[in-house]
């Protein structure tokens, strides 16, 4: 709308235009659906093992 113009175009600076690679060894701090299974960081999340 063009009544916001002014506040998206504030807004805008704070966008990251290009994302900077993860940090070495961080693991990219992903987590992961693979095969209806969970992954934080490579390793599987075990609904039993949680903190509850």
């Amino acid at each position: 709308m063009e009544a916001y113009a002014e506040v998206k175009a504030g807004d805008a600076r704070w966008v990251i235009k290009n994302d900077s690679p993860h940090a070495p060894g961080s693991k990219h701090r992903k987590l992961e659906k693979v095969n209806g299974e969970w992954f934080w960081e490579e390793n599987l999340i075990i609904e039993e093992e949680l903190i509850k």
